[in-house]
């Protein structure tokens, strides 16, 4: 028993005590991540006709699109209608990137429910606010910045993610957008790429019941869902290969084409992309300060309303820490 009583009297001490490599550690985990910089391998806009080089320009990531175009303007609108019987729900979306060839960037993703997110990355700090938010300023390390950006420019990769990885691209001869020389192509459906293996997922506990009506349906777009459509076109720059201009749509089934319980999505994608090479002249937005918190780990005496001695006040400072309320 004293032993115990001994070992417990020395749990005060041990917690106050800290490894010299404590604090190196803290400032690695927490350093500012910093947005992807890719070297792409060369794309030929000229062979965007085979299927692997089709998914490389269709699910090109934002980031890749800065470092072959530097700066530009990507705008898309998305528009998604599934049916099924009488009952017929929409969801249109609109995408914004403005990219600066110093690496700044600006993301906007909106949809006609209110619902969006949006992104300003000037100097290495990210300043973000939800739809009818304030921006705030950012730690970059707490910010998917590149989720965010690949978001704004992926309205293609969603197209081709949903769509099983079925698209195909034909050639259509060539033309112009907006002073580029671009590649035509049209779109087709092809052999998906991308197919659910039910018999290899996990196996999921669902409740004796099974799962409830809404994660049925989700269950079966993802397990069912066939694509039966695609049409339009898309100019990719001769130059880097990158998407300029894309015009699509496309249509799913889930379930049996001849059943009356059939559902029904149609999807279209338009993507512009303008002003290649110019500055968007980015600026910080006008933000506020989060609001300051006492952090219920860190520091739980004052988190309850308590002061804590000189003792407990030092050892838990940390300069790693600074600024974070704030950021």
């Amino acid at each position: 028993m004293r032993f115990l009583a001994n070992c417990l009297a020395l749990l005060p001490l041990l917690a106050c005590s800290s490894h010299p490599g404590d604090a190196a550690a803290k400032r690695r985990l927490f350093a500012p991540e910093e947005p992807r910089h890719p070297t792409p391998a060369p794309l030929d806009a000229s062979k965007l006709d085979d299927p692997a080089q089709t998914a490389r320009a269709l699910t090109m990531r934002g980031d890749e699109i800065a470092t072959r175009l530097s700066a530009f303007h990507l705008s898309s609108a998305l528009s998604f209608t599934w049916k099924r019987g009488a009952s017929t729900v929409t969801l249109s979306e609109d995408h914004l990137l403005e990219q600066a060839a110093n690496g700044d960037f600006h993301a906007r993703v909106d949809n006609d429910h209110g619902r969006g997110v949006e992104l300003f990355w000037i100097a290495g700090t990210p300043y973000l606010r939800q739809r009818f938010g304030t921006f705030r300023k950012r730690r970059s390390d707490r910010t998917p910045v590149d989720d965010l950006r690949d978001e704004a420019a992926g309205g293609l990769r969603s197209a081709q993610t949903i769509l099983n990885g079925a698209l195909r691209l034909a050639p259509a001869g060539t033309g112009e957008v907006n002073g580029r020389r671009a590649v035509k192509y049209t779109f087709e459906l092809g052999e998906p790429t991308e197919k659910v293996d039910t018999k290899t997922r996990a196996v999921i506990a669902y409740p004796s019941g099974g799962p409830d009506a809404s994660l049925q349906r989700r269950l079966a777009f993802t397990e069912q869902k066939k694509p039966v459509a695609a049409s339009g076109h898309l100019f990719a720059d001769a130059e880097t290969g990158a998407v300029l201009k894309a015009n699509l749509s496309a249509t799913l089934l889930v379930g049996d084409a001849d059943s009356a319980d059939t559902a029904t999505l149609e999807l279209t994608v338009r993507t512009t992309v303008t002003d290649v090479g110019a500055d968007p002249r980015l600026q910080v937005p006008a933000w506020e300060s989060d609001p300051a918190t006492v952090h219920a780990v860190k520091d739980p005496l004052r988190f309850w309303g308590k002061t804590p001695n000189a003792t407990t006040a030092a050892s838990q400072a940390d300069p790693t820490d600074e600024g974070e309320s704030g950021e």
